[in-house]
């Protein structure tokens, strides 16, 4: 019998939550539009003698997020700053997690652990939104799944 997309077989991104821990705090990331974390791999490619392909040989892993969110909270400028000021740079970790209820999968938890800021906007004015949105981007240096 043939298997056929159904509602059940997909997630609506709407469901879910974000948490950040800085410092032992835990603030949620109600503002949060949307995050990506993905892994990078760095590959070698070996040549092998007798064969024309490489061999692909796994080196180093790199995770990183991106984030959009509404301008509310001060936590990541505060990072920023931080930083700036005083060159010390401030690990957090964020909590995410899937829970559409509708998901026959389930719900999916993972944090994000020892996260370093890259960047991101410490403030904004502008005439032409009716709502202002911040950036921040980063990395992550490992993951557990819960």
């Amino acid at each position: 019998m043939e298997k056929f997309l159904e509602r059940g077989d997909i997630i609506n991104g709407r469901f879910g939550e974000a948490v950040v821990v800085i410092d032992g705090n835990r603030e949620s990331m109600f503002y949060l539009k949307n995050i990506k974390a993905h892994i990078d791999l760095a590959r070698e490619d070996i040549p092998r003698l007798g064969i024309a392909t490489n061999l692909s040989v796994g080196g180093s892993a790199k995770g990183t997020f991106d984030a959009n969110m509404y301008s509310g909270t001060k936590v990541f400028r505060d990072i920023l700053i931080k930083y700036m000021n005083e060159r010390i740079e401030t690990p957090f970790d964020i909590i995410l997690e899937q829970d559409d209820p509708n998901y026959v999968g389930g719900e999916d938890r993972l944090i994000l652990k020892n996260c370093y800021l890259n960047g991101g906007d410490v403030f904004k004015l502008d005439v032409d939104s009716p709502h202002l949105e911040q950036d921040i981007s980063g990395t992550f240096e490992s993951i557990e799944i819960r």
